[in-house]
């Protein structure tokens, strides 16, 4: 594919193609320029002419996509056999863009190949887009046109900036207008001479309108959007209707729904300077969780800050819809469900008024109690863009009080229910113009030498025997590590020992840990306890600590904790010193003098992926620092995942604090 996806299938560009992506990069001319004379002089010597068509990697691709496009315009939607024959080739070949444009190296020399032949644009037009049988096709088009539009330098693998891509955007306007202006023909009709006219002296904003993007957006699929917020079955088993007084009642009850005793919204912030939705909206919600299994309502009383909750407004008809109708209507028509709003919990509170599940430290962890009563009241903060699009087109379009028909709660699995953080910590990543070390860049953009952040080109290499000692030996030396093993090879020993040396040798740095699960998080730590650590410097993040299989206290409060106790002992020291050199006792509770006896070492601090995901802005507002990153289970965790822990720290002076990468798993 190196030799497909290269500089040399630029010879089938189209002058004008090639012309302009030339001209985008001076260096890109000087290494054309070598390619050329370098292929010249392999000719001449053959003793043939120098004809760069004639070689198969220059057109491969080409007619690759070209030949694609004649199929994807052949293909006949009569015969159902005859469709899904086609599909499965046009998935395929259409896959096959996607993955090539995904990487880096390859979609700097495939952009304007793709661009060249319009291939989105055909995509777009062709009649399998938007027929029933093509919507993994539409995904992949889609694809295609995101990662044919990504802001990146192809050639050097900068991200683009605010400025560049608006620079972009308004010279392809230019472009397009110049088109429109040239190709006036004089055969005309008056009012389309106008209308062209108009469009090529146009001002670039005035065609350049939000309604363009919003069409885009309005063009997704109702169904895709339906399946984020509504469980299939959860609405259903409550089987609502319309009692003697004319509200809503439900007859069932369902594990991941329950009706709302009581909604009121409590407190509607002022919006923020240049803003005009409010800052924050906060509710109280209310609801009962007596009538269902124990086991039930221990997954309700295990909510806790940041889960996302729904709420459902349901109104069904006072007559059920007949067979036929049923059929016919829509998922929100049968249930009647009339609106959905998504929420984020902020603290949630027994019958009596306790904070449950409290991980802030308001609440002591020896005085946590079993929650009281059957009543639950929840603090959710609302989506305060959405609240201010209802209230507007309350005021002005005087349509119903959305914020006064809700009536049932609706969760999500535990599991699936982390995406909103996820999601926020992605978009916050891709508006930073801070990205990995210098040291890692390259690596993990795909350019350059993939070995070339390995400790191995690094001089004064020491020959060893044991793979072990090579893997400790890389994992102390700056740039990045990869330890791949099967499975009961040692890795989690080389872990330890890589930890060990690390803070022994290097006792100012602290390490981040991450895993994919608590259980590996608890084998860590349980190993890195029976060496030469002090379990004082240990702290978990989470809850994987609850698992184990020790008496000590590792959560953020047992740390705190120990380091009182600790700070106890010293300041016993500082007395007895002071007695010694006939000293007032009372400097032993000066802090300051304190800490002549003891220095706060960087502690190893563990953490699952998903935890780095979801309190990133926390370490963020905290001022989080690390200096080394080790993954265990990193063949289990997602390339997003493994991004998002690289960056739970800001940079120092414009320069990335991180100086060791260890990545650890299997093969598989």
């Amino acid at each position: 594919m190196l030799r497909l996806a290269s500089l040399q299938s630029w010879h089938s560009l189209s002058n004008g193609r090639f012309q302009m992506e030339l001209c985008l990069n001076q260096k890109l001319i000087k290494k054309w320029k070598r390619m050329i004379k370098r292929e010249a002089k392999e000719v001449t010597k053959q003793g043939e002419l120098f004809d760069p068509s004639t070689k198969p990697e220059v057109k491969f691709l080409r007619n690759l996509i070209e030949e694609f496009l004649e199929v994807l315009d052949s293909t006949v939607f009569s015969q159902e056999q005859h469709v899904n024959e086609d599909n499965k080739i046009i998935d395929a070949c259409g896959l096959k863009q996607v993955d090539d444009a995904c990487v880096l190296y390859y979609e700097s020399y495939l952009r304007p190949l793709v661009a060249d032949v319009a291939v989105v644009a055909k995509c777009h037009l062709s009649a399998l887009y938007k027929h029933e049988k093509g919507k993994l096709f539409a995904q992949l088009v889609e694809l295609l046109q995101f990662y044919e539009k990504f802001e990146i330098n192809d050639h050097v693998g900068t991200q683009l900036t605010d400025d560049e891509v608006l620079q972009s955007h308004y010279d392809r306007f230019q472009s397009f207008q110049l088109l429109a202006f040239k190709k006036i023909p004089r055969s005309v009709s008056q009012q389309a001479f106008i209308n062209l006219r108009e469009l090529a002296l146009a001002n670039i904003g005035a065609i350049n309108k939000r309604a363009d993007l919003s069409k885009k957006l309005s063009e997704l699929s109702p169904i895709d959007l339906r399946d984020l917020v509504c469980h299939k079955e959860a609405v259903p088993h409550l089987l609502a209707y319309i009692n003697n007084e004319g509200e809503t009642a439900f007859r069932g009850w369902s594990r991941m729904a329950v009706p709302i005793k009581e909604f009121k919204i409590t407190e509607v912030k002022q919006p923020n300077i240049g803003e005009v939705k409010p800052s924050s909206v906060t509710v109280d919600v209310t609801f009962i969780i007596s009538s269902y299994k124990a086991q039930i309502r221990s997954e309700w009383n295990a909510l806790k800050e940041h889960d996302v909750l729904f709420l459902l407004s349901i109104r069904p008809s006072f007559e059920p819809l007949s067979a036929e109708e049923a059929a016919k209507a829509s998922v929100p028509q049968r249930l009647g469900l009339q609106y959905v709003r998504g929420c984020e919990i902020i603290e949630i509170r027994d019958e009596e008024g306790t904070v449950m599940n409290d991980f802030t430290g308001r609440i002591k962890r020896d005085e946590e109690k079993p929650p009281k009563g059957e009543l639950r009241t929840i603090t959710v903060a609302l989506d305060t863009t959405q609240y201010h699009m209802d209230v507007s087109n309350i005021t002005e379009k005087g349509v119903d009080d959305v914020y006064g028909t809700f009536n049932v709660l609706m969760k999500r699995k535990p599991k699936e229910n982390n995406f909103k953080a996820i999601l926020e910590s992605i978009r916050d990543l891709m508006n930073e113009y801070c990205i990995v070390p210098d040291w890692l860049h390259n690596v993990f953009l795909g350019y350059g030498n993939p070995s070339a952040a390995q400790w191995t080109n690094m001089p004064d290499l020491l020959e060893m025997v044991d793979f072990k000692i090579g893997a400790i030996i890389s994992g102390i030396q700056p740039g990045l590590t990869m330890v791949v093993g099967p499975p009961g090879t040692g890795k989690t020993d080389t872990a330890v020992q890589i930890l060990n040396v690390l803070y022994h040798n290097c006792p100012s740095q602290r390490t981040l840990i991450i895993t994919h699960s608590n259980q590996a998080l608890n084998d860590l730590f349980e190993k890195i306890m029976q060496r030469d650590v002090p379990a004082r410097y240990l702290l978990l993040l989470g809850q994987g600590e609850q698992e184990l299989a020790t008496d000590h206290d590792f959560s953020r409060q047992g740390r705190v904790n120990a380091m009182l106790v600790r700070q106890l002992e010293l300041l016993g020291e500082v007395e007895r010193l002071a007695r010694s050199l006939q000293l007032p006792e009372d400097v032993g509770y000066t802090y300051e003098i304190a800490g002549y006896f003891w220095l706060l070492h960087a502690m190893p601090v563990a953490m699952t992926c998903t935890h780095a995901a979801l309190k990133r802005k926390d370490f963020l507002q905290l001022g989080f620092k690390y200096d080394n990153l080790l993954m265990e289970e990193s063949a289990q965790i997602l390339e997003i995942e493994t991004f998002i822990p690289m960056l739970l720290q800001r940079q120092e002076d414009g320069y990335a604090r991180l100086k060791r990468c260890i990545l650890i798993g299997d093969h598989h």
